[in-house]
């Protein structure tokens, strides 16, 4: 037990770590394009599904295929998202443009570069 106390800094700073960049991305999505991010793994199909369910306009597949770029004309849009499967909306340059991938990017090309 006492060795376990030694671990609590450590595993503190870790989640800081992994959660400050999170937080920080998680400003309001502003903009005609959003990057949606669905549970880690979905298909691309799934998430694409998941986007006619929330009836947005698909720009791209982001750096995953459980992310997209969607295009949405009002807050509603965004609420039909969450409702879909979306687990966060986020601005396409959050966490330095991670999210957006390259759009002339092939899926082998993406599937080579996880």
């Amino acid at each position: 037990m006492r060795k376990l106390l030694h671990y609590i800094p450590v595993a503190l700073i870790a989640s800081l770590t992994v959660a400050t960049p999170l937080l920080a991305a998680a400003e309001p999505a502003r903009g005609p394009e959003v990057a949606v991010v669905f549970p880690p793994g979905w298909s691309g199909a799934d998430a694409m599904r998941a986007a006619a369910r929330a009836d947005v306009g698909v720009v791209r597949f982001g750096a995953w295929d459980n992310i997209l770029i969607t295009r949405h004309d009002s807050d509603a849009d965004i609420e039909r998202l969450r409702d879909a499967g979306a687990w966060f909306i986020l601005p396409p340059g959050a966490l330095g443009g991670c999210l957006a991938g390259n759009p002339l990017a092939t899926p082998q090309e993406r599937e080579s570069q996880s």
